[in-house]
């Protein structure tokens, strides 16, 4: 079963690659590197009602990266700035077209994060 790191910023006055603040970050490592990522995030930018809760947005960024969907919510991370720059704080496990489920090691920092979500349900 695939095991994909859940990840946020460790300092969100410097968050890297203009992610919106409370998006849903999942990484793959590159196969051909030593420790380099490429992420793909959620930050229900137009403000679609069914992504509001983090894990709405984990679900579509889980998405975007297991069937690569065409998204400029994409990046590419050294290991070096995936270090410096984010925290794993869980994994998502599994496939989205199959079983899955969400393993969360550090609830508090995952729903701090989430809490600065911008895009409250009205």
């Amino acid at each position: 079963m695939k095991r994909l790191p859940i990840l946020v910023p460790k300092d969100t006055h410097d968050i890297p690659f203009n992610i919106a603040l409370g998006s849903a970050i999942v990484a793959i490592p590159d196969p051909d590197s030593d420790g380099d990522m490429t992420i793909y995030y959620e930050g229900n930018l137009y403000n679609a009602c069914n992504l509001h809760d983090i894990e709405n947005r984990l679900i579509v960024a889980v998405g975007r990266l297991q069937d690569n969907y065409p998204t400029t919510a994409k990046a590419w991370l050294s290991a070096n700035t995936l270090e410096k720059a984010f925290i794993v704080v869980g994994h998502f496990v599994g496939d989205i077209r199959g079983d899955w489920r969400i393993d969360i090691k550090d609830k508090e920092t995952l729903h701090g994060w989430a809490a600065q979500y911008k895009n409250k349900a009205a």
